[in-house]
């Protein structure tokens, strides 16, 4: 868990190591809300669609300034609303608004073939 505050923003990158699942580990970037999830150093998951780590047992939404070393989560990822992946929102909301390198990739096409 590595987070700080700069530019008035939660800024920082949460590292959850998965068990049962041959060892796999996911790296969630955030900058106040999840902007990228790579699981192994594969993206899985982008902005403009929805990112969201949630404790393990009760499914509570655990967000990024509640995130602590220890917690048993999931990551869940969801599509984004189709308004917010045109080339005008993805100026504001994608990738490259968060100084992230990747053009926005949906999380369909990230995830093909994989039941996800």
């Amino acid at each position: 868990m590595e987070r700080e505050t700069r530019g008035g923003f939660s800024v920082g990158r949460v590292t959850i190591d998965g068990f049962g699942d041959g060892g796999s580990r996911m790296e969630v970037l955030f900058q106040n809300e999840n902007l990228v999830a790579r699981q192994d150093g594969r993206v899985r998951a982008m902005v403009p669609d929805l990112i969201t780590i949630m404790d393990r047992e009760t499914a509570d939404t655990i967000t990024t300034e509640r995130l602590k070393y220890g917690q048993r989560v999931k990551v869940i990822a969801a599509s984004a609303p189709s308004m917010l992946r045109e080339p005008a929102a993805l100026s504001l909301v994608g990738p490259a608004a968060f100084g992230l390198g990747p053009d926005f990739t949906p999380i369909e096409i990230l995830n093909q073939g994989e039941g996800a």
